[in-house]
């Protein structure tokens, strides 16, 4: 694979839009108000939804410090004596 910044780049910002469009969606809220509605849900399907939300609460860890080590590691990078001039932007 060729070495393209340009890739790289559309890469970041796409993550960076999806991400963006997780948090402005405030699911959060939506399941809030769901759950709150009377006979919303019995204890196995109560169950279900822990369990996925469980879920999606370590997947989100994960991606919280992955992109904290990716960022790091980047800087490392972009800071070496191999690498001493950052690339230009675009």
């Amino acid at each position: 694979m060729a070495h393209d910044i340009k890739v790289l780049e559309r890469r970041v910002r796409s993550l960076g839009e999806t991400i963006s469009k997780i948090s402005q969606n405030r699911y959060e809220e939506l399941l809030i108000v769901n759950i709150h509605r009377p006979g919303w849900t019995t204890i196995r399907e109560n169950e279900l939804v822990l369990a996925h939300l469980d879920m999606l609460q370590t997947q989100a860890n994960a991606l919280s410090h992955g992109l904290e080590t990716l960022v790091g590691i980047a800087d490392k990078i972009g800071r070496s004596e191999l690498n001493p001039q950052p690339l230009p932007p675009g």
